[in-house]
């Protein structure tokens, strides 16, 4: 190879370095803002049974349904605010947003109050409906990440 081809190889790699890095510290600060806010009810629960002795953890189920309302209540936010793209993506993330808010939040009231023989079939869909969910969500969102990605290593590392 010339000096050419090897300077070219050179900057091709930058540049991918570059996005991979800028990817990464995208998508961190999208887990950051979104899943952690969104787990942190749970987390303070699962703290507090922790220090009690004898205690019970029926409650997750309940607290994962909180977690799926804030999801799909981001996912919705995010969708219904977007103006940039036109496909289908936006309009399924919106609706599986909506739905997400509104299911979270019916389940976990009637986890809440005990209502059986419903109790019986939420827990289990439990870690289901948010795989779902986080699933469409990440589908809608990974595309964005990477344009910005993109955009900062064009940019030289300058958020445009």
């Amino acid at each position: 190879m010339d000096g050419k081809g090897w300077t070219d190889l050179r900057s091709r790699f930058v540049f991918g370095w570059n996005v991979t890095r800028f990817f990464t510290r995208i998508f961190i600060e999208y887990v950051v803002a979104v899943w952690l806010l969104g787990i942190a009810p749970f987390i303070a629960h699962l703290a507090a049974a922790l220090q009690q002795p004898a205690s019970r953890f029926d409650w997750i189920p309940n607290d994962l349904y909180l977690f799926l309302m804030v999801i799909g209540g981001g996912a919705a936010m995010e969708t219904f605010k977007d103006r940039k793209s036109e496909g289908p993506m936006r309009i399924v993330t919106g609706v599986v947003g909506v739905w997400a808010l509104l299911f979270g939040a019916w389940a976990y009231g009637s986890l809440e109050i005990g209502t059986a023989p419903i109790n019986e079939v939420l827990k289990p869909l439990t870690l289901r409906t948010i795989a779902v969910v986080l699933t469409f969500y990440l589908w809608y969102k990974v595309p964005f990440i990477v344009t910005e990605a993109l955009r900062e290593a064009v940019g030289g590392g300058k958020e445009t």
